[in-house]
């Protein structure tokens, strides 16, 4: 019988369950945002993947996965502000 590594266990037992519903509901929400902004304001954004990322940082805090989770959140928040012209120009 095989030994099971880190990850084929993470994937038999669900782990990043709340990390997955948690990009999702970012990903939805952004996909709104985007559509709206792009509508209404006539401008391109990138919401749908900077909320996906914070979706996802909030599931693995959730997880109890804290490093993964605030650099997550950290850098979908950054992102975001970037978009407002914040930050460091590329």
């Amino acid at each position: 019988m095989k030994e099971l590594n880190t990850h084929e266990i993470a994937a038999v037992s669900g782990a990043g369950m709340f990390a997955d519903y948690g990009n999702d509901v970012g990903t939805s929400i952004g996909e709104i945002l985007d559509a709206l902004i792009l509508q209404y304001g006539n401008r391109e954004t990138s919401y749908k993947t900077n909320l996906a990322m914070v979706g996802t940082g909030i599931g693995k805090l959730v997880e109890l996965r804290f490093a993964e989770g605030f650099n997550a959140i950290g850098q979908g928040i950054s992102n975001i502000f970037k978009g407002f012209g914040f930050g460091a120009k590329a």
